[in-house]
This record gives C-alpha cells, sequence and structure tokens, in this order.
C-alpha cells in the first residue's frame, strides 16, 4: 500500500489510526449514501403510487 505524503516517516500505530479513521469515514459515507438511496426510492413509488390512483 503506497501510503501518502504526511503518513511516510510516521510509525506503525499512527498508520493504523489513520487507516481506522479513514475506514470509519468511509463506512459513515456509503451508509449515508444508501440512506438517500431508499429515501428517493421511497418517494418514487409513493408518487408513482399516487399517480395510478389518479389514473384509476
Amino acid at each position: 500500500m503506497k501510503w501518502p505524503q504526511f503518513l511516510r516517516g510516521v510509525d506503525a500505530a499512527a498508520k493504523k489510526a489513520a487507516l481506522a479513521r479513514a475506514e470509519l469515514r468511509t463506512d459513515k459515507l456509503r451508509d449515508e449514501m444508501a440512506k438517500r438511496r431508499r429515501d428517493l426510492l421511497r418517494k418514487t413509488i409513493e408518487i408513482s403510487r399516487g399517480a395510478e390512483t389518479k389514473d384509476g
């Protein structure tokens, strides 16, 4: 793995901590994006159901 410049001369514990923080941040972003997708899908379904009831 190629480390960023600011972590090249740092000890292993600091590298592991930085990697753990980055993974946590990535997990939070992934969860947030999944939540947004679910919300958008739910809104789309509600809108389409509303359109169906108006048509029928």
